[in-house]
């Protein structure tokens, strides 16, 4: 991911000015220096040992018989990628919701079969989150750059933004309103996007860090998409050692980690469940990797990672639990389109809106 951002670069160079391509590889540098930091042994080589935890055999388990707390492995195949991938995954802005249901469908549907499992919905859930972070970090120095332009300084302020952010509207603007408006109306803004920029607004100001007016790209980063920033996950990694860790060595045992009294909100901050049984087998199965009986930074990063094969398991298991009605752990097109609601409110379609909500 770095060389192809690097190479980006390096294209772009003749038309951006230094005090853009300096931000950008001080930015990369730092992701860098973070994920070694994090993996001492080499950041390719953990990635290589998590993605292999997402392998499985192709006959059927019993991993729909279990309680998604306890589910540890997602169906990874270039096979099935490739079948899932392999249309446009844009619908026209004015799809209805049935058509949107019925596309997805297809796409999850990765044997044809008219069926889709909880192997199946899980895999095309993570195939999504997974696509959709590696595009974000892949575009993010891109759109800083289109953002900085007044000045021109590596940082995009507020009022940057702002602009940015009116001229994407399908509102059809003038530039006289978007340049000069009384920010706090937004006479011309529909209720939606009003409703946006008051939550853009409200994000912005919790990722400011090292200038109290404007972002770094690594901070807009984590504004546009906290759960693709790297940083923002280490300080969610910090914030469960602070919660848990109580002898304070940086690690956690499977008792610190189900001992503490943590409430309910808490834990949906930390993405941790609230049964401590549950709790129990998510840190042997999925955090403690190398079987040592603690955990450490490395291992909780690939715990809340998104990427992280639980939580598109997870989700599977709730939308099939809430919407197979003759109860075969499998559903039809037709009980999906009869919980339509739940399936257009939940990752397998609006994966972007839940993101936000979680992060």
């Amino acid at each position: 991911m770095i060389k192809s951002i690097i190479k980006a670069l390096r294209l772009a160079t003749c038309k951006l000015s230094s005090s853009v391509v300096i931000p950008i590889l001080m930015y990369i540098i730092f992701i860098t220096f973070m994920l070694n930091m994090t993996f001492p042994n080499g950041f390719g080589k953990q990635r290589g040992h998590h993605n292999s935890n997402l392998d499985i055999s192709d006959e059927e388990s019993s991993d729909s018989d279990e309680h998604p707390g306890e589910l540890n492995r997602v169906f990874h195949s270039d096979t099935i990628r490739d079948g899932m991938f392999q249309e446009p995954q844009i619908l026209n802005d004015n799809s209805d919701p049935l058509t949107i249901i019925k596309f997805a469908f297809r796409k999850a549907d990765a044997n044809s079969d008219g069926l889709i499992t909880i192997k199946e919905l899980a895999k095309y859930i993570n195939l999504r989150i997974r696509d959709h972070i590696d595009t974000s970090i892949k575009r993010n120095p891109q759109i800083f750059a289109e953002i900085d332009k007044s000045p021109t300084d590596g940082l995009v302020s507020w009022n940057e933004y702002h602009t940015y952010f009116l001229k994407n509207l399908k509102l059809d603007l003038d530039e006289s309103y978007i340049t000069s408006h009384d920010e706090t109306k937004h006479v011309k803004l529909d209720r939606k996007s009003k409703e946006s920029l008051m939550r853009d607004k409200a994000r912005w100001a919790e990722v400011l860090s090292s200038d109290p007016y404007a972002l770094t790209l690594d901070e807009f980063l984590a504004f546009m998409h906290p759960e693709a920033s790297t940083s923002n996950l280490l300080n969610v990694v910090e914030d469960i050692l602070r919660h848990f860790d109580s002898d304070g060595d940086d690690q956690l045992t499977v008792e610190e980690f189900t001992n503490t009294f943590s409430s309910n909100a808490e834990n949906k901050k930390l993405f941790l469940s609230d049964n401590l049984d549950e709790r129990k087998a998510e840190f042997k199965k999925l955090i403690d990797k190398n079987r040592d009986g603690k955990a450490d930074r490395a291992e909780l990063l690939q715990f809340v990672d998104p990427r992280n094969s639980r939580y598109a398991i997870q989700e599977a298991a709730m939308l099939i639990s809430l919407s197979d009605n003759n109860k075969d752990k499998k559903l039809t097109i037709d009980e999906m389109i009869n919980k339509q609601d739940l399936f257009m409110g939940s990752k397998f379609i609006s994966l972007i809106e839940n993101f936000h909500n979680e992060f």
